[in-house]
Parts: C-alpha cells; sequence; structure tokens
C-alpha cells in the first residue's frame, strides 16, 4: 500500500488502486472514522493521504512489511533477467540500490551469473531490508527488475521469461498493459504463507508432504500445470495423512490413507475439523459427508475440463486455495499438541 488518492469521490469506491492494484480505504481501519480527503503532496508531485487519523493511529499505507511479497523463486527469476545484460549494467543496478559494499555485489571480475547468485543469496538471507525510503528492500529490487524486463522486452516477457511470470502470478501478481499489479487485493500473503507451511512441516518432520509442496511449487514455475495440480493433491493427501499419524502414532489403529484419514480425523474425540465453522458436516439421512474440507477434496479430484479456465489460472487458483488451507491445519495441530 502506497498511500494513493484514488478518487475524491466517496462512491463508488474502487476495490483496488487502479495504478499499484493494492487495496483501497475510505475509513479508518482502527476507528471506522471516514479518511479525510485532504492531501499531502509529495517529492514526486503525487497526491498522498495522511498519514495517521485523528484517533493517531496510523493508515495501513504507513506500515511497510518487515516480509517480502515476493518468493524465493519468483526473487530467482527476476534476478535472471539482470544477467541478460552487461557487466556495466549489473554495476549500474547495485549502485542504485547500495548494494556496493555488501556481500550481494561479488565485484564485476566475477561472472554475471555469480553476481546474481551473490545477489539472490543475499536477498533470501535477509528477507527484512528496508530501502532508505522504508520499504522492504527485496521488494523494491523485484519490481525495479520486472519493470526493466518490461521496458526492454514489451509484450515479450512472457516469451523471454515465463517462470517470471509464473511465479508472479503465483504470488498474486500480473503484468498488465506494461505494468506489475497485484492480480488481487492484499488479502492472502501467498509468500508468507509458504515460508509459515515449509517451517511448520519441517518442525513436525512431514518429509513426504514436504517433498510434494516442493515439486507442486517448482512445476507451477515451470509451467507444468498438470505435474503442479497432481502434486498438490498428493500433497493434500500426505499432509492428512501424517496429521492423522502425529494425532494416533499407532498407526495399526489408523484406516488406510487418503479419504478415510480425512474421515478418521472428522470423527475424531475432539473432531480435528470444526462443525460450527462448517468445515465438516454429515448428512443424516444419508450419511455423506459435506462441507468446506470434502468441497476442497473434491475440488483437487476433479473429472473433465474446466470451462472458463485456462490450465494456468486453475493452477494457481488450486495452489492459492491450498497453501492457506494447509497452513490452518498445520496451525491447528501445533496449538492440539500443545507446541508454542
Amino acid at each position: 500500500m502506497n498511500g494513493h488518492v484514488v478518487s475524491r469521490s466517496r462512491e463508488p469506491r474502487l476495490p483496488s488502486c487502479p495504478r499499484c492494484g493494492a487495496v483501497t480505504f475510505s475509513a479508518c481501519p482502527s476507528c471506522g472514522l471516514e479518511i479525510q480527503i485532504n492531501t499531502i503532496p509529495s517529492l514526486t508531485g503525487d497526491e498522498l493521504a495522511p498519514p495517521r487519523c485523528k484517533c493517531e493511529e496510523p493508515y495501513p499505507w504507513t506500515i511497510t512489511t518487515t516480509v517480502a511479497q515476493f518468493g524465493r523463486l519468483t526473487i530467482i527469476a527476476a534476478v535472471e533477467t539482470l544477467e541478460t545484460g552487461t557487466q556495466a549494467d549489473i554495476t549500474r543496478f547495485m549502485l542504485e540500490h547500495a548494494l556496493e559494499a555488501t556481500s550481494a555485489d561479488v565485484g564485476a571480475g566475477e561472472s554475471k551469473r555469480s553476481r546474481g547468485n551473490s545477489l539472490i543469496q543475499y536477498l533470501l538471507q535477509n528477507p527484512a531490508l528496508r530501502t532508505s525510503e522504508g520499504g522492504n528492500l527485496t521488494d523494491a529490487i523485484v519490481r525495479d527488475l520486472v519493470e526493466k524486463a518490461i521496458a526492454r522486452w514489451g509484450n515479450g516477457i512472457g516469451e523471454r521469461f515465463p517462470s517470471l511470470l509464473h511465479g508472479l502470478r503465483r504470488d498474486g501478481f500480473e503484468v498488465v498493459n506494461g505494468e506489475l499489479r497485484r492480480a488481487h487485493p492484499e488479502l492472502v500473503d501467498l509468500p508468507r504463507a509458504d515460508d509459515e507451511v515449509h517451517s511448520l512441516l519441517r518442525s513436525f518432520g512431514f518429509h513426504t508432504a514436504t517433498g510434494h509442496l516442493d515439486q507442486a511449487i517448482t512445476n507451477h514455475t515451470s509451467g507444468n500445470w498438470a505435474a503442479s495440480n497432481g502434486q498438490l493433491r498428493s500433497f493434500v493427501e500426505a499432509l492428512t495423512d501424517s496429521i492423522a499419524e502425529r494425532l494416533e502414532p499407532n498407526c495399526s489403529n489408523l484406516p488406510a490413507g487418503g479419504w478415510a484419514r480425512v474421515e478418521w480425523l472428522a470423527n475424531l474425540e475432539p473432531p480435528f475439523f470444526l462443525e460450527d465453522l462448517n468445515e465438516w458436516q454429515t448428512v443424516a439421512k444419508t450419511g455423506r459427508s459435506i462441507g468446506f474440507i470434502y468441497g476442497v477434496w473434491q475440488r483437487l479430484h476433479p473429472q473433465g475440463p474446466h470451462p472458463g479456465l485456462s490450465d494456468e489460472d486453475d493452477a494457481t487458483f488450486r495452489l492459492h486455495l491450498v497453501l492457506p488451507l494447509a497452513r490452518l491445519l498445520l496451525r491447528r495441530l501445533k496449538d492440539r499438541c500443545g507446541i508454542s
């Protein structure tokens, strides 16, 4: 969020900023007071909304994130665009972002790939670094690299760097009319969800599930949509199997894997899936399972084509569905096991 003034008219409210794609606000999230339209000028000449409300709480656009919005594979793909330039281009880029005296730049004496790898490692190891303006450094670098690639290759960026576009879409961004924009409001932070899911999977030792998730993300980045979808199905099955095994160490008491273990979790005492949240319900007359978990399972195991959805859209939707669900289930398991 950048504090751009979308409109001085309060109605109708646009859901997202047409310039940067961030979600819009018409009232203070803290107290509900309508945001005043008196604006302050920025050094670039843009109109910016005031930084805080009359209740003294800061507005959301003044609170900068400490975690990058872009995932590991997107960062790697973005830096690869830098390696297509000259050594002088890379040096200028490092100077523009004040990286020349850090471990991010190993110097022009090294190969372009080595300099790119050093920058990638630096960003991955320092995800919370800020720019001089207070923004997230990784976000600023990825955006700059994407914008430079668009300026150089225009509409050919997708053909030249398909992994970059796939990664951007996975992180909730898209290139529209030569600009990088959010594909949806900032409601789900996929890179952060991905990081937390991987951390929780490692802490529980769910190695099989981790392998399937890594393969799903890798295949999505490479544009192998069917393979990504298959790995996501396997990930959810492996995850629910592993959760059941964690809650019942004696595997001889468990049913075979797959849906049977999902039903076992639903019938556990207390149930792992919550009926009051419509996660799980059983139709009394038929004994048929319904609810959110059943719907997700069916969505991941469809039959036939999906009218109106491209293979990429469908694969991206599944990834955006599975990651927050996995985070929810792993957090619940963590609470259930009494792990702080």
